[in-house]
């Protein structure tokens, strides 16, 4: 099972570089961690994308950043998990 880091492990990530005498924690990262870091940069890019430019009406009523969010986020799980 794979493990999904919290919140407040992202956000301590520079903490844990100044206090890691062994070299740089970002030779650690997998392609994993690189791919889901991309994936919430991307997503959150869409988002404020889609406050800039609000829409009445949209697919099922959602605009197109949620669309692209959920279409993103179910494309994610199928990489991911396979």
């Amino acid at each position: 099972m794979l493990q999904k880091p919290s919140a407040f492990r992202r956000r301590s990530v520079h903490l844990y570089e100044t206090r890691c005498r062994s070299g740089s924690i970002y030779h650690r990262f997998t392609e994993e961690n690189v791919f889901t870091t991309v994936l919430a940069i991307l997503m959150t890019g869409i988002l404020l994308l889609g406050m800039l430019r609000r829409q009445q009406q949209g697919i099922a009523n959602i605009g197109f950043e949620s669309a692209l969010v959920l279409a993103l986020y179910a494309g994610s799980i199928v990489l991911v998990f396979t």
